[in-house]
Order: structure tokens, then C-alpha cells, then sequence
């Protein structure tokens, strides 16, 4: 598998997971949807006394308060054109950069992982499909994952990778 590294604010907290890009989806999931209280399922290596910067004691308080706390991410959904202003700009010319930017949509700007199958979906939603960009979207899906611009998470699910990311903004005049 390979490395995958995410960062996240949450207030004045941050989360930094770095791994098997499997896994790191897997934690910002639970942590996400249940809160740290159900990472502790999980083995996770312990931190020495000496590397943190201030003792913290996590009670039931804390959880809650992580649960009720929204994840920041850093490229808000606001300062993103609507896909139907991109279609109309016509700025993306080549089909694999429109699977890019299908990719950062669905992924809510790379916040969750996304299946083929609501990648693929975003042609319908766009008015942009047709029979030849369907039969041309595994090769163009094996050549965004190539370029390391998004990363299978498994045979159906995929992320986009922060160059992916970076490609996109580029791609979108941002």
C-alpha cells in the first residue's frame, strides 16, 4: 500500500495520520464519524511521556467535546466554483482532469474516500456523458493513479492525494 499523510484542525487541535493510506482512511473515518472514544479499538503505538508538549487527561468530557467538534479542513467548499460554473467555463479540456476535479468533488475537496461508481456518476450529474468517456474511464482512472494525483484505496475506492489536490486548483484558476 502506500503512505498516505493527512492533517487535521479541529479548533485549536490538530491530527496528523501517516500510513498505509488504507489505514489512515479508516482512522480519519472513525475518528470523523465516532470520535477518538472508538480509535480505542485500535492498537496504537503509545507516545512517551517525554514527546508531549503538555500533559492532557482525556476523560469523557474531552470525547464528547471531539465528538460535537466539526473538522476544519483547510480548502472550505466556498471557495470552490459549483461544477455546473466549471462545465460552462470550459476550461478543462483533457478527460483525465475532469475525473481529477469529479474526484475533489465527490471527496468533498478530499475529506472522504469515493467509489468508481460516484466518480463515474458525476458525468450524469454534469451532463457530460457519453458512451466513449465511459468505455475510456478505467484507463483514465489507472492514469490519475499513475501520476499519483489520486490513490486507490482498494479495487473500488480511491482518494485524491494532495498533489491531486494541488492539480486541481490549478486546473480551476484557484
Amino acid at each position: 500500500m502506500t503512505d498516505f499523510k493527512l492533517r487535521v484542525s479541529i479548533g485549536t487541535a490538530n491530527i496528523e495520520l501517516e500510513g498505509e493510506s488504507e489505514l489512515v482512511n479508516k482512522f480519519f473515518n472513525e475518528i470523523r464519524d465516532e470520535g477518538l472514544g472508538k480509535l480505542a479499538e485500535f492498537h496504537i503505538a503509545p507516545v512517551l511521556q517525554s514527546e508531549l508538549p503538555v500533559e492532557t487527561e482525556m476523560n469523557q468530557d474531552n470525547v464528547n467535546q471531539i465528538k460535537s467538534t466539526e473538522v476544519v479542513v483547510d480548502n472550505a467548499c466556498s471557495n470552490y466554483p459549483t461544477l455546473k460554473d466549471i462545465v460552462l467555463s470550459n476550461k478543462i479540456k483533457k478527460e483525465p482532469n475532469w475525473i481529477l476535479v469529479y474526484t475533489l468533488y465527490a471527496t468533498e475537496f478530499g475529506t472522504k474516500s469515493v467509489s468508481k461508481k460516484e466518480i463515474s456518476s458525476m458525468y450524469k450529474k454534469t451532463n457530460r456523458y457519453t458512451s466513449a468517456r465511459s468505455k475510456n474511464f478505467a484507463t483514465n482512472i489507472k492514469k490519475l493513479v499513475t501520476d499519483k494525483l489520486i490513490s486507490a484505496i482498494n479495487d473500488n475506492d480511491f482518494i485524491i492525494t494532495d498533489k491531486g489536490k494541488e492539480e486541481s486548483k490549478k486546473l480551476l484558476g484557484l
